[in-house]
């Protein structure tokens, strides 16, 4: 549990950083010290979007690409607060900073507890929304909505913000139900052989374990529970095989302003890459359930 973040490609950063304007920048806790972010300002003044993404983290490659014109989006503005998953780190979320940049919002990326340059204990998407939110309060004008998206781990952490004031809404890509659930069906998914050394009985100790040593209790890392109780809108993407945040979890949940999308067949490391299906459900949950906007 204790495990660092997966190393991300400094020269595909740089090429990133350069290609949407995204700086790094610091901000001052009154708890953490002085911690690194990124900045992502608006690119609503481009007329186009073309992306091309390929990813193979699992050994089977995910394609995708965006081919987006401005006179054909609506226009947007506001603020997007971008958070990756367990073991991930800021710089993985630029590329979808990019695309939330394009459609005309200033995005800002952070690092969960633990992971990338933040180097303390982790909070497993639970602590960490205590400096997030001071973070918000502190640097980002409420008068436009603000949006929580996060992946996997940070699904949960967008979730909590999303219960805030100060957030309108949250994206959630492939959120984790809980952490040892999550746990016990990545290793189910990515590491299948493990079942022949651990049950998951002794990874869901070591769940437990990880988190009493954090002082975060496991029904903290419960999505389900906060999504229930959340009345600001949210937009979940779950995959039909992926056993960390799985479809058939959420879609009878029955929440008012819940929209699921079904997503065939794709797993969960690339759940937070954005292509065209998901570009369109974005658009169309932000156009309903955020600018109230009829289509």
């Amino acid at each position: 549990m204790n495990a660092k973040s997966y190393p991300a490609s400094q020269t595909a950063t740089k090429q990133i950083l350069d290609e949407f304007g995204a700086e790094k920048r610091q901000f001052c806790d009154s708890t953490l010290g002085c911690i690194d972010y990124y900045f992502a300002p608006s690119l609503s003044d481009r007329n186009s979007l073309d992306m091309n993404l390929r990813a193979d983290f699992t050994g089977s490659e995910r394609n995708i690409s965006l081919d987006l014109k401005r006179e054909e989006l609506g226009a947007y503005s506001g603020n997007i607060i971008l958070l990756h998953g367990f073991r991930g780190s800021k710089e993985w979320m630029l590329t979808s900073a990019g695309y939330f940049q394009f459609l005309g919002f200033d995005v800002y990326i952070f690092d969960l507890l633990g992971h990338g340059e933040l180097d303390v204990a982790k909070g497993f998407g639970v602590k960490d929304s205590e400096y997030i939110s001071r973070f918000v309060k502190a640097n980002i004008d409420q008068s436009k909505p603000t949006i929580a998206v996060g992946y996997s781990m940070g699904g949960l952490l967008a979730s909590r913000l999303n219960a805030s004031d100060f957030v309108a809404g949250a994206i959630l890509q492939a959120p984790m139900t809980r952490f040892d659930e999550s746990l016990v069906g990545y290793f189910k998914d990515n590491q299948p052989w493990y079942g022949f050394i651990f049950s998951d009985r002794m990874l869901r100790d070591g769940a437990q374990s990880a988190l009493n040593k954090a002082g975060v209790q496991l029904a903290q890392t419960e999505t389900l529970s906060l999504i229930n109780s959340i009345d600001n809108p949210s937009l979940i993407f779950a995959s039909t095989i992926d056993s960390v945040s799985p479809y058939s979890t959420f879609k009878d949940l029955g929440v008012d302003k819940l929209v699921v999308h079904k997503v065939e067949s794709i797993q969960h490391a690339y759940m937070s890459m954005i292509g065209s299906e998901e570009h369109k459900q974005i658009v169309d949950w932000l156009n309903e359930h955020i600018y109230k906007r009829s289509k």
